[in-house]
Protein backbone atom coordinates (compact mmCIF):
# COMPACT_ATOMS: atom_id res chain seq x y z
CA UNK A 1 0.00 0.00 0.00
CA UNK A 2 2.71 2.07 0.30
CA UNK A 3 5.06 1.46 -2.39
CA UNK A 4 1.86 2.51 -4.40
CA UNK A 5 1.25 5.64 -2.53
CA UNK A 6 4.77 6.76 -3.25
CA UNK A 7 4.08 6.07 -7.12
CA UNK A 8 1.31 7.81 -7.01
CA UNK A 9 2.81 10.59 -5.72
CA UNK A 10 5.90 10.74 -7.83
CA UNK A 11 3.79 10.24 -10.72
CA UNK A 12 1.82 13.57 -9.89
CA UNK A 13 5.15 15.08 -8.97
CA UNK A 14 5.63 14.40 -12.34
CA UNK A 15 2.58 15.39 -14.04
CA UNK A 16 3.20 18.90 -11.99
CA UNK A 17 6.31 19.35 -13.71
CA UNK A 18 5.30 18.81 -17.27
CA UNK A 19 2.23 20.93 -16.84
CA UNK A 20 4.70 23.88 -15.38
CA UNK A 21 6.81 23.36 -18.12
CA UNK A 22 5.30 23.14 -21.50
CA UNK A 23 2.68 26.01 -20.14
CA UNK A 24 5.47 28.16 -18.82
CA UNK A 25 7.19 27.67 -22.42
CA UNK A 26 3.80 28.38 -23.91
CA UNK A 27 3.42 31.59 -22.13
CA UNK A 28 6.90 32.63 -23.27
CA UNK A 29 6.50 32.02 -26.61
CA UNK A 30 3.20 34.40 -26.58
CA UNK A 31 4.84 36.94 -24.91
CA UNK A 32 7.66 36.63 -27.52
CA UNK A 33 5.61 36.43 -30.31
CA UNK A 34 3.69 40.05 -29.13
CA UNK A 35 7.17 41.97 -28.90
CA UNK A 36 8.06 40.80 -32.35
CA UNK A 37 5.03 42.12 -33.98
CA UNK A 38 3.79 44.89 -31.88
CA UNK A 39 4.88 47.04 -34.46
CA UNK A 40 3.70 45.43 -37.00
CA UNK A 41 -0.45 46.92 -36.81
CA UNK A 42 -1.37 50.70 -37.89
CA UNK A 43 -3.96 53.06 -36.73
CA UNK A 44 -7.60 53.35 -36.35
CA UNK A 45 -10.27 55.46 -36.58
CA UNK A 46 -10.53 55.86 -32.73
CA UNK A 47 -6.91 56.00 -31.88
CA UNK A 48 -6.47 59.69 -31.87
CA UNK A 49 -10.12 59.98 -29.86
CA UNK A 50 -8.88 57.15 -27.46
CA UNK A 51 -5.95 59.49 -27.00
CA UNK A 52 -7.89 62.59 -26.19
CA UNK A 53 -10.42 59.99 -24.10
CA UNK A 54 -7.35 59.11 -21.37
CA UNK A 55 -5.53 62.62 -21.44
CA UNK A 56 -9.09 64.78 -20.68
CA UNK A 57 -9.82 61.74 -17.59
CA UNK A 58 -6.28 61.71 -16.23
CA UNK A 59 -6.46 65.71 -16.37
CA UNK A 60 -9.42 66.03 -14.57
CA UNK A 61 -8.55 63.37 -12.28
CA UNK A 62 -5.36 64.68 -11.23
CA UNK A 63 -5.22 68.19 -11.85
CA UNK A 64 -8.63 69.20 -11.88
CA UNK A 65 -9.30 70.26 -15.57
CA UNK A 66 -12.88 70.78 -16.53
CA UNK A 67 -12.60 69.91 -19.86
CA UNK A 68 -13.80 66.19 -19.28
CA UNK A 69 -17.26 67.53 -18.93
CA UNK A 70 -17.38 69.24 -23.06
CA UNK A 71 -15.92 65.73 -24.43
CA UNK A 72 -18.45 63.49 -26.24
CA UNK A 73 -16.97 60.66 -25.45
CA UNK A 74 -16.71 61.63 -21.75
CA UNK A 75 -18.42 58.41 -20.68
CA UNK A 76 -15.95 55.87 -22.18
CA UNK A 77 -14.90 53.49 -19.43
CA UNK A 78 -11.44 55.71 -19.25
CA UNK A 79 -9.51 53.35 -17.03
CA UNK A 80 -7.22 51.67 -19.33
CA UNK A 81 -7.09 55.15 -21.54
CA UNK A 82 -5.98 56.60 -18.16
CA UNK A 83 -3.40 54.14 -17.32
CA UNK A 84 -1.99 54.47 -21.32
CA UNK A 85 -1.88 58.06 -21.07
CA UNK A 86 0.19 57.92 -17.81
CA UNK A 87 2.80 55.70 -19.55
CA UNK A 88 3.21 57.03 -22.76
CA UNK A 89 2.41 61.17 -21.71
CA UNK A 90 6.31 62.16 -22.30
CA UNK A 91 6.86 60.13 -25.71
CA UNK A 92 6.09 61.46 -29.12
CA UNK A 93 4.69 60.01 -32.12
CA UNK A 94 5.36 57.15 -33.34
CA UNK A 95 6.61 56.09 -30.01
CA UNK A 96 3.66 56.55 -28.01
CA UNK A 97 1.35 54.76 -30.36
CA UNK A 98 4.17 51.74 -30.41
CA UNK A 99 4.07 51.49 -26.44
CA UNK A 100 0.11 52.15 -26.94
CA UNK A 101 -0.17 48.58 -28.94
CA UNK A 102 2.74 46.77 -26.57
CA UNK A 103 0.22 47.77 -23.53
CA UNK A 104 -2.82 46.38 -25.32
CA UNK A 105 -0.56 43.16 -25.93
CA UNK A 106 0.02 42.75 -22.82
CA UNK A 107 -3.45 43.15 -21.43
CA UNK A 108 -4.44 40.88 -23.48
CA UNK A 109 -1.22 38.21 -22.38
CA UNK A 110 -2.96 38.96 -18.68
CA UNK A 111 -6.14 37.68 -20.07
CA UNK A 112 -5.13 34.80 -21.44
CA UNK A 113 -2.58 33.92 -18.63
CA UNK A 114 -6.38 33.59 -16.46
CA UNK A 115 -8.17 32.36 -19.39
CA UNK A 116 -5.83 29.46 -19.29
CA UNK A 117 -6.67 29.04 -14.98
CA UNK A 118 -10.32 29.82 -15.43
CA UNK A 119 -10.54 27.34 -18.55
CA UNK A 120 -8.41 24.84 -16.18
CA UNK A 121 -11.31 24.73 -13.09
CA UNK A 122 -13.85 24.51 -15.66
CA UNK A 123 -12.59 21.45 -17.23
CA UNK A 124 -10.31 20.16 -14.38
CA UNK A 125 -7.50 19.64 -16.92
CA UNK A 126 -4.67 21.66 -17.51
CA UNK A 127 -4.00 20.20 -20.85
CA UNK A 128 -7.83 21.41 -21.83
CA UNK A 129 -6.70 24.73 -20.51
CA UNK A 130 -3.91 25.20 -22.56
CA UNK A 131 -5.30 24.24 -25.78
CA UNK A 132 -8.19 27.01 -25.19
CA UNK A 133 -5.04 29.28 -24.55
CA UNK A 134 -4.32 27.71 -28.22
CA UNK A 135 -7.61 28.44 -29.59
CA UNK A 136 -7.94 32.40 -28.41
CA UNK A 137 -4.48 32.71 -29.93
CA UNK A 138 -5.35 31.53 -33.49
CA UNK A 139 -8.90 33.23 -33.70
CA UNK A 140 -7.48 35.77 -36.60
CA UNK A 141 -9.82 39.07 -35.55
CA UNK A 142 -8.84 38.22 -31.36
CA UNK A 143 -4.87 38.32 -32.47
CA UNK A 144 -4.99 41.23 -34.87
CA UNK A 145 -7.12 43.60 -32.43
CA UNK A 146 -5.13 42.38 -29.56
CA UNK A 147 -2.42 44.73 -30.46
CA UNK A 148 -4.18 48.06 -31.36
CA UNK A 149 -7.96 47.93 -30.22
CA UNK A 150 -7.54 49.40 -26.48
CA UNK A 151 -11.13 49.48 -25.72
CA UNK A 152 -12.67 45.90 -26.64
CA UNK A 153 -9.35 43.93 -25.91
CA UNK A 154 -9.16 45.25 -22.22
CA UNK A 155 -12.23 44.74 -21.87
CA UNK A 156 -12.55 41.36 -22.60
CA UNK A 157 -9.29 40.16 -20.62
CA UNK A 158 -10.81 42.05 -17.27
CA UNK A 159 -13.74 40.10 -18.31
CA UNK A 160 -12.23 36.82 -18.42
CA UNK A 161 -10.73 37.48 -15.04
CA UNK A 162 -13.62 38.72 -13.25
CA UNK A 163 -15.38 35.71 -13.91
CA UNK A 164 -12.36 33.63 -12.75
CA UNK A 165 -12.63 35.46 -9.60
CA UNK A 166 -16.47 35.51 -9.58
CA UNK A 167 -16.11 31.38 -9.08
CA UNK A 168 -13.46 31.20 -6.40
CA UNK A 169 -15.73 33.88 -4.82
CA UNK A 170 -19.00 31.63 -5.32
CA UNK A 171 -16.71 28.63 -3.93
CA UNK A 172 -15.48 30.23 -1.18
CA UNK A 173 -16.90 33.04 0.27
CA UNK A 174 -14.35 34.64 2.54
CA UNK A 175 -13.11 38.30 3.58
CA UNK A 176 -9.84 38.05 0.39
CA UNK A 177 -11.75 36.69 -2.31
CA UNK A 178 -14.95 39.23 -1.83
CA UNK A 179 -12.21 41.56 -1.52
CA UNK A 180 -10.50 40.46 -4.83
CA UNK A 181 -14.23 39.86 -6.41
CA UNK A 182 -15.31 43.52 -5.81
CA UNK A 183 -12.06 45.40 -7.04
CA UNK A 184 -11.54 43.48 -10.46
CA UNK A 185 -15.54 43.88 -10.93
CA UNK A 186 -14.96 47.73 -10.32
CA UNK A 187 -12.12 47.81 -12.92
CA UNK A 188 -14.26 46.13 -15.39
CA UNK A 189 -17.17 48.61 -15.06
CA UNK A 190 -14.39 51.64 -15.03
CA UNK A 191 -13.10 49.67 -18.86
CA UNK A 192 -17.04 49.64 -20.02
CA UNK A 193 -20.35 50.30 -18.79
CA UNK A 194 -21.41 46.76 -19.75
CA UNK A 195 -19.51 45.32 -16.92
CA UNK A 196 -22.22 45.56 -14.90
CA UNK A 197 -23.02 42.04 -15.83
CA UNK A 198 -21.11 40.46 -13.70
CA UNK A 199 -22.28 42.31 -10.62
CA UNK A 200 -25.56 41.50 -11.47
CA UNK A 201 -24.64 37.68 -12.06
CA UNK A 202 -22.97 38.00 -8.82
CA UNK A 203 -25.37 38.73 -6.08
CA UNK A 204 -28.08 36.62 -8.60
CA UNK A 205 -25.92 33.31 -7.51
CA UNK A 206 -25.54 35.00 -4.01
CA UNK A 207 -29.68 35.01 -3.77
CA UNK A 208 -30.02 31.30 -5.90
CA UNK A 209 -27.44 29.91 -3.03
CA UNK A 210 -30.51 31.74 -0.55
CA UNK A 211 -33.29 30.50 -1.86
CA UNK A 212 -31.67 26.75 -2.58
CA UNK A 213 -30.45 26.94 1.23
CA UNK A 214 -27.50 26.05 0.19
CA UNK A 215 -26.20 23.67 3.33
CA UNK A 216 -22.16 24.68 2.02
CA UNK A 217 -22.77 28.00 3.51
CA UNK A 218 -24.86 29.79 5.60
CA UNK A 219 -27.55 32.34 4.60
CA UNK A 220 -25.38 34.87 7.13
CA UNK A 221 -22.23 34.61 5.88
CA UNK A 222 -24.17 34.95 2.27
CA UNK A 223 -25.95 37.83 3.14
CA UNK A 224 -22.79 39.63 4.33
CA UNK A 225 -20.70 38.93 1.69
CA UNK A 226 -23.32 39.80 -0.57
CA UNK A 227 -23.62 43.40 0.99
CA UNK A 228 -19.80 44.01 1.42
CA UNK A 229 -19.11 42.64 -2.14
CA UNK A 230 -21.77 45.38 -3.40
CA UNK A 231 -20.79 48.07 -1.53
CA UNK A 232 -16.76 47.95 -2.54
CA UNK A 233 -18.25 47.20 -6.05
CA UNK A 234 -19.67 50.25 -6.16
CA UNK A 235 -17.49 52.73 -3.91
CA UNK A 236 -14.39 51.41 -6.49
CA UNK A 237 -15.89 52.15 -9.55
CA UNK A 238 -16.75 55.43 -9.09
CA UNK A 239 -13.35 55.86 -7.68
CA UNK A 240 -11.78 54.34 -10.84
CA UNK A 241 -14.56 56.47 -13.31
CA UNK A 242 -13.75 60.30 -12.66
CA UNK A 243 -16.57 61.65 -14.60
CA UNK A 244 -19.00 59.79 -11.99
CA UNK A 245 -17.31 61.66 -8.94
CA UNK A 246 -19.43 64.60 -8.64
CA UNK A 247 -23.03 62.93 -9.44
CA UNK A 248 -22.08 58.73 -9.34
CA UNK A 249 -25.86 57.71 -9.66
CA UNK A 250 -27.08 60.11 -12.09
CA UNK A 251 -23.75 59.85 -14.57
CA UNK A 252 -23.89 56.45 -14.44
CA UNK A 253 -27.69 56.07 -15.64
CA UNK A 254 -26.24 58.31 -18.50
CA UNK A 255 -23.46 56.28 -19.41
CA UNK A 256 -25.48 53.04 -19.89
CA UNK A 257 -28.15 54.79 -21.52
CA UNK A 258 -25.42 56.17 -24.03
CA UNK A 259 -23.43 52.72 -24.23
CA UNK A 260 -26.93 50.98 -25.33
CA UNK A 261 -27.88 53.43 -27.70
CA UNK A 262 -24.36 55.17 -28.68
CA UNK A 263 -24.52 58.23 -31.13
CA UNK A 264 -22.67 57.38 -33.55
CA UNK A 265 -22.13 59.49 -36.47
CA UNK A 266 -20.74 57.04 -39.34
CA UNK A 267 -24.54 56.69 -39.90
CA UNK A 268 -25.03 53.32 -42.07
CA UNK A 269 -22.63 50.31 -42.07
CA UNK A 270 -22.29 48.08 -45.06
CA UNK A 271 -23.71 44.70 -44.09
CA UNK A 272 -25.10 41.95 -46.76
CA UNK A 273 -24.09 43.93 -49.59
CA UNK A 274 -26.46 46.68 -48.37
CA UNK A 275 -25.99 49.63 -46.63
CA UNK A 276 -28.31 49.71 -43.62
CA UNK A 277 -28.80 52.37 -40.76
CA UNK A 278 -27.04 51.86 -37.49
CA UNK A 279 -29.77 52.36 -35.27
CA UNK A 280 -32.27 49.99 -37.32
CA UNK A 281 -29.65 46.91 -37.56
CA UNK A 282 -31.27 43.26 -37.90
CA UNK A 283 -31.83 41.10 -35.03
CA UNK A 284 -29.37 38.73 -36.45
CA UNK A 285 -26.43 41.20 -36.99
CA UNK A 286 -24.51 40.20 -34.37
CA UNK A 287 -25.09 36.25 -34.62
CA UNK A 288 -23.92 36.87 -38.37
CA UNK A 289 -21.01 38.66 -38.15
CA UNK A 290 -19.84 36.06 -35.04
CA UNK A 291 -20.95 33.08 -37.71
CA UNK A 292 -19.21 34.22 -40.38
CA UNK A 293 -16.00 35.71 -38.86
CA UNK A 294 -14.94 33.14 -35.95
CA UNK A 295 -13.58 30.02 -37.86
CA UNK A 296 -16.13 27.51 -38.33
CA UNK A 297 -14.37 24.51 -36.60
CA UNK A 298 -14.57 26.30 -33.40
CA UNK A 299 -18.66 27.18 -33.28
CA UNK A 300 -19.15 23.64 -34.52
CA UNK A 301 -17.43 22.30 -30.85
CA UNK A 302 -18.62 24.92 -29.18
CA UNK A 303 -22.29 23.50 -30.32
CA UNK A 304 -21.43 20.35 -29.27
CA UNK A 305 -20.35 21.61 -26.00
CA UNK A 306 -23.32 23.44 -24.58
CA UNK A 307 -25.49 20.56 -25.78
CA UNK A 308 -23.68 18.52 -23.70
CA UNK A 309 -23.70 20.73 -21.00
CA UNK A 310 -27.14 22.06 -21.66
CA UNK A 311 -28.44 17.71 -21.63
CA UNK A 312 -26.22 17.54 -17.90
CA UNK A 313 -27.97 20.28 -16.65
CA UNK A 314 -31.64 19.40 -17.32
CA UNK A 315 -31.11 15.98 -16.87
CA UNK A 316 -30.20 16.16 -12.92
CA UNK A 317 -33.41 16.66 -11.14
CA UNK A 318 -33.22 18.91 -7.95
CA UNK A 319 -32.61 22.43 -7.04
CA UNK A 320 -29.34 22.23 -5.31
CA UNK A 321 -26.76 24.04 -8.27
CA UNK A 322 -23.99 21.77 -7.87
CA UNK A 323 -20.42 23.77 -9.25
CA UNK A 324 -21.07 22.42 -13.06
CA UNK A 325 -24.65 23.42 -13.24
CA UNK A 326 -23.70 26.58 -11.72
CA UNK A 327 -20.40 27.49 -14.43
CA UNK A 328 -22.73 26.41 -17.34
CA UNK A 329 -25.70 29.62 -16.34
CA UNK A 330 -22.39 31.30 -15.99
CA UNK A 331 -21.24 30.52 -19.28
CA UNK A 332 -24.57 30.46 -20.71
CA UNK A 333 -25.37 33.72 -19.36
CA UNK A 334 -21.98 35.31 -20.65
CA UNK A 335 -22.16 34.57 -24.15
CA UNK A 336 -26.23 35.18 -24.44
CA UNK A 337 -27.23 37.99 -22.36
CA UNK A 338 -25.05 40.64 -23.67
CA UNK A 339 -25.84 39.51 -27.76
CA UNK A 340 -29.93 39.29 -26.13
CA UNK A 341 -29.40 42.92 -24.70
CA UNK A 342 -28.17 44.62 -27.98
CA UNK A 343 -31.15 42.36 -29.94
CA UNK A 344 -33.72 44.19 -27.49
CA UNK A 345 -32.15 47.42 -26.86
CA UNK A 346 -31.49 47.99 -30.71
CA UNK A 347 -28.23 49.26 -29.81
CA UNK A 348 -25.83 50.93 -32.17
CA UNK A 349 -23.45 49.02 -33.34
CA UNK A 350 -21.19 49.45 -36.74
CA UNK A 351 -18.82 47.33 -39.27
CA UNK A 352 -18.45 44.03 -37.26
CA UNK A 353 -19.33 42.99 -33.50
CA UNK A 354 -15.59 44.00 -31.95
CA UNK A 355 -18.12 45.72 -29.25
CA UNK A 356 -19.04 42.32 -28.08
CA UNK A 357 -15.58 40.40 -28.13
CA UNK A 358 -15.89 39.85 -24.39
CA UNK A 359 -18.36 37.31 -25.16
CA UNK A 360 -15.84 35.36 -27.26
CA UNK A 361 -14.28 33.76 -24.55
CA UNK A 362 -17.19 31.72 -23.29
CA UNK A 363 -17.75 30.91 -26.98
CA UNK A 364 -14.01 29.09 -27.21
CA UNK A 365 -15.12 28.09 -23.08
CA UNK A 366 -17.92 26.12 -24.52
CA UNK A 367 -15.63 24.69 -27.80
CA UNK A 368 -13.18 23.06 -24.97
CA UNK A 369 -15.95 21.28 -23.39
CA UNK A 370 -17.18 20.03 -26.71
CA UNK A 371 -13.60 18.86 -27.40
CA UNK A 372 -13.70 17.30 -23.81
CA UNK A 373 -16.67 15.49 -25.02
CA UNK A 374 -15.28 13.91 -27.69
CA UNK A 375 -12.01 13.10 -26.04
CA UNK A 376 -14.36 11.32 -23.86
CA UNK A 377 -16.16 9.18 -26.02
CA UNK A 378 -12.76 6.96 -26.69
CA UNK A 379 -13.01 3.57 -26.06
CA UNK A 380 -10.96 0.74 -24.05
CA UNK A 381 -10.34 -1.06 -27.19
CA UNK A 382 -8.70 1.35 -28.72
CA UNK A 383 -4.61 1.52 -28.03
CA UNK A 384 -3.77 4.65 -26.19
CA UNK A 385 -1.06 5.76 -28.79
CA UNK A 386 -3.73 5.57 -31.51
CA UNK A 387 -6.07 7.67 -29.81
CA UNK A 388 -3.27 10.45 -29.18
CA UNK A 389 -2.40 10.25 -32.09
CA UNK A 390 -5.90 10.53 -33.39
CA UNK A 391 -6.81 13.43 -30.93
CA UNK A 392 -3.42 15.42 -32.07
CA UNK A 393 -4.40 15.11 -35.63
CA UNK A 394 -7.82 16.38 -35.20
CA UNK A 395 -6.85 19.40 -33.12
CA UNK A 396 -4.02 20.08 -35.83
CA UNK A 397 -7.36 19.63 -38.15
CA UNK A 398 -9.15 22.42 -36.61
CA UNK A 399 -6.03 25.35 -36.24
CA UNK A 400 -4.48 24.63 -39.55
CA UNK A 401 -7.02 26.91 -41.65
CA UNK A 402 -6.86 30.02 -39.66
CA UNK A 403 -3.14 29.16 -38.60
CA UNK A 404 -2.43 29.34 -42.18
CA UNK A 405 -4.78 32.90 -42.53
CA UNK A 406 -3.19 34.32 -40.11
CA UNK A 407 0.73 33.53 -41.46
CA UNK A 408 0.20 34.27 -44.73
CA UNK A 409 -1.83 38.12 -44.12
CA UNK A 410 0.39 39.46 -41.23
CA UNK A 411 -1.01 42.16 -40.58
CA UNK A 412 -3.89 42.11 -42.03
CA UNK A 413 -5.47 38.89 -39.43
CA UNK A 414 -8.63 41.38 -38.85
CA UNK A 415 -10.12 41.04 -41.88
CA UNK A 416 -10.62 36.98 -41.39
CA UNK A 417 -13.67 35.48 -42.65
CA UNK A 418 -14.69 31.69 -42.77
CA UNK A 419 -16.37 30.18 -45.98
CA UNK A 420 -19.81 31.29 -44.29
CA UNK A 421 -19.00 34.64 -45.30
CA UNK A 422 -18.35 33.78 -48.51
CA UNK A 423 -16.59 31.69 -51.03
CA UNK A 424 -13.70 33.86 -51.73
CA UNK A 425 -12.52 36.96 -50.20
CA UNK A 426 -13.75 38.97 -53.39
CA UNK A 427 -17.29 37.78 -52.98
CA UNK A 428 -16.71 38.40 -49.08
CA UNK A 429 -15.81 41.94 -49.94
CA UNK A 430 -19.21 42.52 -52.10
CA UNK A 431 -20.94 42.00 -48.87
CA UNK A 432 -19.52 42.97 -45.96
CA UNK A 433 -16.53 45.74 -45.26
CA UNK A 434 -13.21 44.09 -44.81
CA UNK A 435 -10.39 46.78 -43.02
CA UNK A 436 -13.13 49.33 -42.02
CA UNK A 437 -10.55 50.93 -39.32
CA UNK A 438 -8.27 51.40 -42.19
CA UNK A 439 -5.16 49.94 -40.34
CA UNK A 440 -3.50 48.70 -43.86
CA UNK A 441 -2.99 52.25 -44.49
CA UNK A 442 0.08 52.33 -42.39
CA UNK A 443 1.90 49.94 -44.88
CA UNK A 444 0.43 51.97 -48.19
CA UNK A 445 2.16 55.18 -46.88
CA UNK A 446 5.22 53.01 -45.77
CA UNK A 447 5.40 51.64 -49.61
CA UNK A 448 4.91 55.62 -50.98
CA UNK A 449 7.29 56.46 -48.68
CA UNK A 450 10.07 53.77 -49.91
CA UNK A 451 9.09 53.75 -53.71
CA UNK A 452 8.47 57.87 -54.08
CA UNK A 453 11.95 59.74 -52.91
CA UNK A 454 10.19 63.35 -53.59
CA UNK A 455 10.50 65.66 -50.60
CA UNK A 456 6.87 66.47 -50.52
CA UNK A 457 4.64 63.84 -51.48
CA UNK A 458 0.74 65.25 -51.92
CA UNK A 459 -1.79 62.48 -50.44
CA UNK A 460 -5.12 62.32 -50.94
CA UNK A 461 -6.85 59.59 -48.67
CA UNK A 462 -10.80 58.07 -49.18
CA UNK A 463 -11.16 58.44 -45.58
CA UNK A 464 -9.54 59.97 -41.78
CA UNK A 465 -7.15 56.44 -41.75
CA UNK A 466 -5.26 57.33 -44.21
CA UNK A 467 -4.28 60.56 -42.60
CA UNK A 468 -4.27 59.01 -38.97
CA UNK A 469 -1.74 56.76 -39.70
CA UNK A 470 0.84 59.21 -40.16
CA UNK A 471 1.39 59.86 -37.10
CA UNK A 472 2.75 56.00 -36.48
CA UNK A 473 5.59 56.59 -39.30
CA UNK A 474 9.28 58.22 -38.34
CA UNK A 475 8.79 61.61 -38.03
CA UNK A 476 11.20 62.39 -40.56
CA UNK A 477 8.94 60.40 -43.35
CA UNK A 478 5.88 61.75 -41.84
CA UNK A 479 6.94 64.99 -42.43
CA UNK A 480 7.28 64.44 -46.47
CA UNK A 481 3.35 63.37 -46.61
CA UNK A 482 1.21 66.66 -47.00
CA UNK A 483 -2.77 65.81 -47.28
CA UNK A 484 -4.49 67.58 -49.46
CA UNK A 485 -8.82 67.72 -50.10
CA UNK A 486 -9.28 66.29 -53.68
CA UNK A 487 -7.74 64.02 -55.81
CA UNK A 488 -6.66 66.64 -58.34
CA UNK A 489 -4.36 68.22 -56.13
CA UNK A 490 -2.64 64.70 -55.16
CA UNK A 491 -0.04 62.59 -56.21
CA UNK A 492 -1.37 59.46 -54.82
CA UNK A 493 -5.15 58.57 -53.29
CA UNK A 494 -4.86 55.73 -51.12
CA UNK A 495 -8.25 53.98 -50.23
CA UNK A 496 -9.33 51.09 -47.73
CA UNK A 497 -12.41 50.66 -49.77
CA UNK A 498 -15.02 51.60 -46.77
CA UNK A 499 -18.09 52.42 -48.26
CA UNK A 500 -17.09 51.90 -51.43
CA UNK A 501 -16.47 48.05 -52.22
CA UNK A 502 -16.67 48.41 -56.26
CA UNK A 503 -13.62 48.91 -57.86
CA UNK A 504 -12.48 53.19 -58.40
CA UNK A 505 -11.73 54.48 -61.85
CA UNK A 506 -8.76 55.44 -61.57
CA UNK A 507 -6.29 53.47 -64.20
CA UNK A 508 -2.70 53.87 -62.51
CA UNK A 509 -2.67 51.12 -59.96
CA UNK A 510 0.76 51.10 -58.62
CA UNK A 511 -0.28 49.08 -55.12
CA UNK A 512 -2.71 47.04 -53.46
CA UNK A 513 -2.59 44.78 -50.20
CA UNK A 514 -4.33 41.42 -51.36
CA UNK A 515 -5.78 38.85 -48.87
CA UNK A 516 -6.87 36.13 -50.62
CA UNK A 517 -8.51 37.63 -54.33
CA UNK A 518 -9.35 41.28 -53.16
CA UNK A 519 -7.23 43.81 -52.10
CA UNK A 520 -8.18 45.90 -49.18
CA UNK A 521 -6.01 48.59 -49.87
CA UNK A 522 -5.06 50.62 -53.01
CA UNK A 523 -2.68 52.97 -53.94
CA UNK A 524 -3.30 55.21 -57.37
CA UNK A 525 -0.40 57.23 -58.37
CA UNK A 526 -2.51 59.99 -59.92
CA UNK A 527 -1.12 61.18 -63.36
CA UNK A 528 -1.32 65.20 -63.76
Amino acid sequence: MMEQRTISRTQLKRQNTTETVIVLAFFLFLLALGLLLFQDYGLTWDDLAQVEIGELNFNYAFQGDPALFNLKNRYYGPLFEMLLHWITRDLADPQRFFARHLLTFFSFYLGMIFFYKLTKRITHNWLFGLLGCIIMLLSPRIFAHSFYNSKDIPFMAMFIIAVYTLIKFLDKKNILNTLIHALVSAMLIALRAPGILIPALTLGFLLLEVLVRSKRTTIKTIILTGVLYAILTGGLTILFWPILWHDPFNEFINALQQMSKFPWLGGVVFYRAQFVDAQQLPWHYIPLWILITTPFAYLVLAGLGAAKESISFFASKGLIVTARKRNFLILTAWSVLPVLAVILLKSVLYDAWRQMFFIYPAVVLFTMLGLQAIYNLRTAQLPRQVFIAISILLFLGIILTPLNFMLNNHPHQNVYFNRLGGEDMARVKRHYELDYWGLSYKQGLEYILANDPSDTIMINAANAPGKINSHILPSEQAARLQYVETPEEADYFLTNYRYHPEPYEYENEVHSIMVGNTSILSIFALLP
